[in-house]
């Protein structure tokens, strides 16, 4: 009695999903969709692939930024108590944008300042 095998997992297989995500990250996962996609079914040609590809990167970026922007404002609602602590969190969010000077840095210096007592 012979038991049947299953067939070679696709990229669209969402049951090997997983596994290969832990394996090869997101960037691994895009290239076996674009083989499927692409080359096996041809639904798309690469150039559409590309294109809709880079068009979700960017609508992710715009949701991080979204998302970080919206939880650095609450954040600096609810913290604030003071002019003063106001115009810190103003002015190290202005430097986190404008610089690249590291946030962690920002953040030692408000720590400092609130140990010293002046927010």
């Amino acid at each position: 009695m012979e038991i049947d095998q299953p067939g070679p997992a696709t990229a669209l297989n969402p049951g090997d999903a997983p596994g290969f995500l832990n394996r090869r990250g997101f960037g691994g996962v895009l290239v076996r969709a674009r083989g499927a996609i692409v080359g096996q079914h041809r639904w798309m040609t690469p150039e559409e692939f590309n294109e809709v590809a880079g068009i979700v990167g960017a609508m992710v970026a715009t949701l991080s930024i979204g998302l970080t922007s919206a939880s650095g404002s609450i954040l600096a609602l609810t913290s604030d108590r003071s002019w003063t602590a106001f115009l810190v969190t103003a002015v190290a969010a202005i430097l986190a944008f404008a610089t690249r000077l590291n946030p962690l840095w920002l953040l030692v210096a408000g720590g400092c300042f609130g140990f010293a007592g002046i927010l």
